[in-house]
Parts: C-alpha cells; structure tokens; sequence
C-alpha cells in the first residue's frame, strides 16, 4: 500500500511539474519587504537612485502608488504575516511582536518556542523560534502541500520575526542574523544543523568586517534633498564599532547599509547552494531589509541617514536583480517589492512648523488610571497591562469585588479619554455601538484584535501624536501614508494603477499565478485582477 502510495505522489509531481513547463509558471517567486519603506521616499531620492534597482521594479514592472494595510496596528511583524497569510491580524493572530497573557502574566513573543533551539555555528542551547502562534497558512504552506514537498521554500532576514513569519509553518529554512554573536542562524523547527555552505559563510566573519567599516555617504552632501537645518557634517562618516552595546555588539550593523550588503551577500550563497529557481517546480524566497531602528542614528524623516539608506538599498536589491538574472534566467522569476507599515511624521518635524502633536507615555497613564480606580474601588491591581494601545483589565478582583465588567469597563474609557493626545478609549466589545469614528475607523480597529491575545479596551491617539516607546519617533496613523508595491518578471506587463490597493492581496495574488489555492484566510475578493488579466 505504501508502494503504491509514494507511486501515486510521484505521478503527481510529475504531472504538476508538466502543467507549470505548459503554462509558463515562473520557478521562482521572490518576495522583497523592506521595513518602512514609504512611496515618499522613493520619490524624494529618485533622481539619486540608479535605474537597476528599484527605479527599474517601479516603471518596468506592475506598480501600485496607493498600498497600504487594512488595520491600525504598526507592528511590523503584524505585516509579515499579511504579506504572508493575505489576512489580517484578526484572522492570523500576529497583533504584534509580542502581546501580554493576563493568564500567565507575562508578556508573550509572537515567535519564542519553549521548546525550540537555536541552530548556530557554537551548538549553544539558546532559545529557538518558530511559526506556531501564526492562525493562518501562508502561500509557502499552500505552495509546499500543492507540491507535495517538492517545492523549496527559504526565507532571509537580520530579523529573526521577519524571517520565522515571511517563511510560515512549512518553510525548509529560515535563516537570521543573531546580533551576539555576528553568525547567521536559524532553529531546529527547520533542520537539525546548519548546511555546510552557512557554517562556511559564518566562518569568513564578514560581520566583522562590515563593522570595522565606516558608513560614508554615497555622493557629496549638497546632492540630497534633506533637512539642511539639521544636518551636521560632524554626523558622517559613520563609524560603527562606536556604537557597538556589549551584548548584541553586532546590533548596529543592522541600521546601516552594511546590513543591507550583509543581506545579500548571504541571500546570494543561499539562491547558489539550495538551488532556487533550478527547475519547473516553483520555489518561493522571502527577503527583508531592515531600515535603520537606533535612535542615535535617526534623526527623522528627512534626514541625510535616511536618504543615504535608500541609496544604497537601492544598489544592493540591484545586486539581487543581477544575481537572479544569472541564477534564474531573466525571465524565470518574479520579484514583487514591498514594504511595512510607513512611518508616520516625526514629532520633532510636527513641532518646528507649530502642527499639534505630542508623546503619549502609557505607563504614566497606567499608573494614573491605578491611582484613579484605587480611590474609587479599593486597593488592588487593577490594570494588568497597557500595550498595542490596548488596556487589559484584572477580571478577577473585578469579580472579586462583585462589580459590573461593563460599567467599569467604561469608567476606565472615560477616565483615559480625558487624557492629552487620546481621541477616543472605547471598551473592545462595544466597538460597533461608537458614533465617535468613522466607518473605516472602526473597522481598522477589528482587523487589529484577535480576541483570545487583545485586551478590554482600544485606545484611539488624536492624529499627530506618537506611543512613547524606546523608539518614539513616529507618530501613529490610520493610513495615511502608502508603502510601495511592485511586482515584475515572467509575464508581467509594465502598468502604473492608483486606485487603492490593501497588502492583504499579495498572498492570493500570487497563488492565483502559481495556479495553488490560496492561504486558508485569505479571499480571492483581494485578489490583484488588473495582473491577472
């Protein structure tokens, strides 16, 4: 019976491997998220970018001017896992990279698995990752069981969410950039060791020599369109061994170009040793490139370290291009190139043209509301937590104390709402009975809740002010500001379309090219008709 059951799976691969020969499916799907990455930007620094890049995925390929994410939550790890999934958190459960539990009384990472551990160069028992908190499939699980296997599937990070999430449930490998020890890694989710081609790129410790390197601008200052009044020329060049932290002295690497060269440097070892693109059978590879996170180097949206960022992202996903056109074949692949949530306005930039905005510190405001409901229901901890602007409330001396959940739910509303910076706090259950947001509002805000990990209150922050956070720079906003979306390669026609257009239609997108049902969560309505066609 098992004899005749491997025949039968092997008559199905051959098949399916027929149909993709006569229908012309691409082999390989190559998916680019860069963190944070805004049209604005794009268009700010395009006369200084070069035409292989991503200039040439914008006006060669299928480019959309106006997409954007269907929810308010800015976690960038609820985005990876809608580009993944083509759903949102609502449905594949990801609110943010991490989430508090009232059960466990702890915060909870939307990746860390107990029971997992760390593949590395050092065999060291460290704490693993994996997909398993992930509610949805991803194109990569739908690929990998339509396929029967056969079908390869990698995704490549500095960031071990981005990597685990992108990959999904069934990836063959996800590999990150461990910032302690200056190795690339993954976790024994996906295999026992690691391949004998990234214990040989460790071993070459190209980590510590982008370190040793200094970021120095690409072109002469007075070429960038940037803040002149905030630039200093004391900020560059850049060395980055001066901004190394003890514990994770190979962190800095990721906020600067080094990490975007590090990225494809290892990328290109991965497309050459695990063979991507080398058959009729389709492969999916999934590539993030971070954005710069440390503070002391960010000195807002119009700063010449941004706009020296994107110039330089820009030459490496040329380098890419390059590498897939050898390895590949120029016409059998598709890259589509996307971002996360865009940073909203700076606070500083707000405030130099007198525009309202504000910090909002939640865990003032917790201990504020604490104090405030001490006074009014007795001593106790009343307010578990405060995060992903939601409240979660202690249910059990609220029951202890016999008080009504509902009307001390809105008693916590009201007293937040009065606070400066807060639009509107509204309990989670009675979303639908507000006339205080408009429709679009409301519903931003059920995409963002997954029930089992949010809270029992949504706080909604006036346009302009920011979470205090260790990064507070960016202010919040519903979806105001577009990230790019470019798909280009095999079979796809050069078009520009304006019309708005939400991330959650990427996955069906290209699981309706790849003729394979689409992710379990997401629906075929998303789906990008104007490619298809």
């Amino acid at each position: 019976m098992k004899k005749i059951f491997n025949i039968a799976i092997l008559v199905l691969i051959i098949n399916y491997s027929n149909v993709l020969s006569q229908s012309e499916r691409p082999k390989a799907i190559i998916n680019i998220v860069v963190d944070n990455l805004s049209n604005s930007e794009i268009d700010r620094n395009s006369l200084l970018l070069s035409d292989e890049g991503l200039i040439m995925l914008r006006d060669k390929g299928f480019s959309y001017t106006n997409a954007s994410y269907p929810y308010i939550s800015k976690s960038t790890a609820c985005d990876y896992s809608t580009i993944s999934t083509g759903t949102t958190p609502r449905y594949h459960g990801i609110i943010s990279s991490q989430w508090y539990s009232p059960k466990a009384e702890i915060n909870i990472s939307c990746i860390e698995n107990k029971n997992i551990v760390l593949i590395d160069n050092n065999k060291n028992k460290k704490k693993g990752y994996d997909a398993s908190k992930l509610m949805a499939s991803t194109i990569g699980d739908e690929l990998k069981v339509y396929t029967q296997g056969e079908s390869k599937i990698y995704s490549v990070s500095l960031n071990n969410i981005a990597a685990v999430l992108l990959g999904g449930h069934a990836a063959d490998g996800a590999f990150w950039f461990d910032a302690s020890s200056g190795n690339w890694v993954t976790s024994d989710y996906y295999m026992s060791w690691l391949p004998e081609w990234v214990s040989n790129f460790n071993n070459r410790n190209k980590s510590f020599l982008y370190l040793s390197e200094d970021w120095k601008l690409t072109y002469n200052d007075y070429n960038y369109n940037i803040d002149k009044e905030t630039y200093d020329k004391k900020n560059f060049p850049i060395t980055l061994k001066d901004y190394q932290d003890k514990k994770t002295p190979y962190n800095i690497i990721s906020s600067t170009p080094m990490g975007c060269m590090l990225l494809v440097d290892f990328t290109q070892k991965l497309i050459i040793n695990e063979r991507i693109g080398k058959d009729n059978i389709p492969d999916i590879l999934n590539i993030n490139f971070s954005t710069i996170t440390d503070s002391r180097l960010d000195k807002g949206t119009y700063s010449i370290a941004k706009a020296d960022f994107i110039i330089r992202l820009d030459k490496e996903i040329a380098r890419l291009i390059k590498l897939l056109n050898e390895e590949i074949g120029t016409n059998n692949y598709i890259i589509t190139l996307t971002g996360t949530h865009p940073q909203g306005q700076y606070v500083s930039d707000l405030k130099k043209y007198k525009i309202p905005t504000g910090i909002f510190d939640p865990w003032r405001a917790k201990a504020l509301l604490n104090s405030y409901l001490m006074a009014k229901y007795g001593q106790g901890s009343w307010i578990l937590n405060f995060s992903n602007q939601q409240i979660f409330l202690n249910k059990d001396l609220i029951n202890k104390k016999q008080l009504s959940y509902n009307d001390f739910q809105n008693d916590v509303a009201s007293f937040i709402s009065d606070f400066e910076g807060i639009k509107l706090a509204i309990p989670i259950s009675d979303i639908n009975n507000t006339n205080n947001l408009s429709d679009t509002e409301i519903q931003y805000i059920k995409e963002s809740i997954y029930p089992k990990r949010s809270g029992d209150i949504f706080i909604c922050y006036q346009r302009g002010w920011a979470e205090s956070s260790l990064y507070s720079t960016s202010t919040p906003t519903y979806n105001e500001k577009t990230t790019p979306l470019y798909i280009y390669g095999k079979n796809i026609t050069n078009k520009t379309i304006n019309t708005k257009v939400f991330l959650t239609g990427l996955a069906p997108t290209l699981s309706e090219i790849l003729g394979i049902p689409i992710p379990n969560n997401s629906s075929k309505d998303d789906i990008y008709y104007d490619i298809i066609k």
